[in-house]
């Protein structure tokens, strides 16, 4: 089986474009709490101040705050502009996190089972051939927990070091039947998340 390590300048590379996403989430977020809350407050200054000047019967302009107007249009054109950073920081979040997907050569996902990486994906990059795991390819929960209980079940019926003379095998025919099966339906499956980017190859066949 093909000895391939991951390469650890490629998975901090992955894990960058991430962790911007994360923190400038986190302060848009602070942001958009603090706008609302001077927009809310300055409404509630602004109602009590139109409410106080109405008080007498008669309108009293000199009751409303200084320059209500300049701070009204300034209120809504801040709610607007926050509204337009909050859309172009989605798209560019989704960009980024986009781009946290490896490149490959070929655009090549190889599918097989191999001992000290427990998940079957690996894929080469320019510099290295590491191995992948779901979140490098923004798979489904449900598909990573697919692939890591075909994994176990490999790694459980697999016999790879038997008493002599017996050969490497499985420990029954019937479970490596069901684990070949398991298999194509995962590779289907696997093609169908990572879409026409992406070419699926499995190497597992050889385990049977």
């Amino acid at each position: 089986m093909s000895d391939v390590t991951p390469s650890p300048r490629d998975a901090a590379g992955s894990r960058r474009p991430r962790a911007a996403v994360l923190v400038g989430t986190i302060l848009l977020a602070l942001l958009n709490a603090a706008v609302i809350a001077f927009y809310a407050l300055w409404n509630i200054a602004d109602t009590w101040a139109v409410d106080r000047s109405e008080a007498t019967g008669a309108f009293d302009p000199t009751m409303l705050l200084p320059h209500d107007m300049l701070f009204w249009l300034i209120a809504q054109a801040t709610l607007v502009l926050l509204a337009a950073v909050d859309a172009a920081w989605v798209f560019l979040a989704i960009g980024l996190i986009r781009r946290t997907r490896p490149t490959t050569s070929s655009t090549e996902i190889r599918f097989f089972p191999d001992w000290g990486h427990r998940w079957p994906l690996w894929g080469f990059t320019a510099n290295a051939g590491p191995a992948l795991t779901p979140n490098d390819l923004g798979l489904s929960p449900e598909l990573a927990a697919d692939l890591r209980v075909w994994w176990d079940f490999w790694d459980a019926h697999l016999i790879p070091d038997p008493p002599k003379p017996a050969k490497p095998g499985w420990d029954d025919e019937r479970n490596c039947r069901a684990w070949v099966e398991a298999g194509m339906s995962l590779q289907q499956r696997l093609a169908a998340e990572l879409g026409s980017a992406y070419r699926v190859r499995a190497s597992f066949a050889s385990y049977e």
